[in-house]
């Protein structure tokens, strides 16, 4: 009977212990924390210091690829098309035929000019000849004052017509050259906008002509980066054609003012395109070049990716110790850092998947 109780009562002292020490477990304050120190051996890491170094600093934009030279080229005629050979993407050089139009009006206009002013000429010289031989009478009193006058308004009125129909052969080859249209300078047919057979007026446009061998990247600066803007600065830029491929240039023009209802500056890069990939009216995503600035710098493999944040290990008292940083541009071989760590300090390169914030390590 008496070990009996004692099993009663030992059961009875076990049980109330373990109540109590429930009791204390649910009970424990909310921000008690359980910290238990890294265990293992310490893991070999190798490090390297975080540096201060110029950064090449850059301003994203987006711009449009422009000829250096586009023309709508019109006719200064009136007539219908007899001719239009050229193709879009033809290759014309400065001085070809683009487009004809009937000169048969045109050239009969020229014969008859021609024509006028043979007989003006003529007139002309019988009127001299005659002024001269009055002035020689004239002189000994031989022909009275009125025929002098007469003569006179003659030869007057002769080299006046002479004028009238030399003007009039000028602009008759004017009109009989204008129902050719040439090229203006040389490049590439763009677009065709007459067809033969077609009346045409005076103005109407018949052909796009482009430049291609040298490009001008037009691009809107924000007012805020105006002061860092200089003509011969760098930019850099790719087109959704050539996504691989950087392409470069040198700022040429600054616009003048900043247009008020964007709060930009156009500027206008000169790009050589000899190789004629490139073509006016791309679109860019351009990077212009600005002035360095000192910033921390670590290399690329000491940073640790995960979703849209950037973490790294820093080596303090044998621990790594995890930090959150904010990256920039590459720098080299290495990232800028512009926030999360100091100068001086010792990242862990090229962190093992199981390297954990608290990890002893050795270097």
């Amino acid at each position: 009977m008496k070990s009996n109780r004692l099993m009663i009562a030992a059961i009875v002292a076990g049980a109330g212990a373990t109540v109590i020490l429930a009791f204390f477990y649910f009970h424990r304050p909310a921000d008690a924390v359980v910290k238990t120190a890294p265990s293992g051996a310490p893991v070999q890491v190798r490090v390297a210091l975080v540096e201060e170094k110029d950064v090449p600093r850059y301003l994203l934009l987006t711009g449009e690829l422009r000829a250096e030279k586009e023309s709508s080229v019109a006719t200064d005629a009136a007539g219908i098309v007899v001719l239009a050979s050229i193709e879009r993407g033809m290759s014309v050089k400065k001085g070809d035929v683009l487009v004809k139009l009937d000169d048969r009006n045109a050239i009969l206009a020229v014969r008859e000019a021609e024509a006028n002013l043979k007989s003006a000429r003529a007139d002309y010289e019988h009127a001299r000849k005659d002024l001269e031989r009055n002035e020689q009478l004239a002189k000994v009193k031989a022909v009275s004052d009125s025929s002098f006058q007469k003569a006179k308004a003659n030869h007057d009125i002769s080299a006046a017509s002479l004028s009238v129909a030399e003007v009039r052969l000028d602009k008759a080859e004017k009109n009989l050259a204008d129902c050719t249209v040439s090229a203006p300078f040389t490049g590439f047919v763009a677009e065709r906008k007459v067809q033969i057979g077609e009346y045409v007026q005076s103005g109407t446009v018949v052909a796009r002509l482009v430049e291609v061998d040298t490009l001008r990247l037009s691009l809107n600066v924000p007012e805020t980066a105006v002061g860092s803007l200089y003509v011969g600065q760098e930019v850099s830029f790719t087109v959704g054609a050539y996504p691989d491929r950087t392409f470069s240039g040198k700022i040429k023009h600054v616009g003048a003012a900043v247009r008020d209802n964007s709060r930009d500056l156009v500027i206008e890069a000169e790009i050589a395109n000899s190789d004629r990939l490139l073509k006016p009216g791309m679109f860019v995503s351009a990077r212009l070049v600005l002035t360095p600035a000192i910033s921390m710098v670590v290399p690329g493999n000491a940073i640790r990716t995960e979703g849209a944040n950037s973490h790294v290990f820093v080596v303090q008292d044998g621990h790594a110790v995890e930090k959150l940083v904010e990256t920039g541009v590459p720098a080299g071989s290495g990232v800028e850092i512009r926030g999360g760590l100091k100068p001086g300090e010792k990242v862990v390169l090229d962190p093992d998947a199981g390297l954990k914030d608290g990890s002893q390590v050795r270097m």
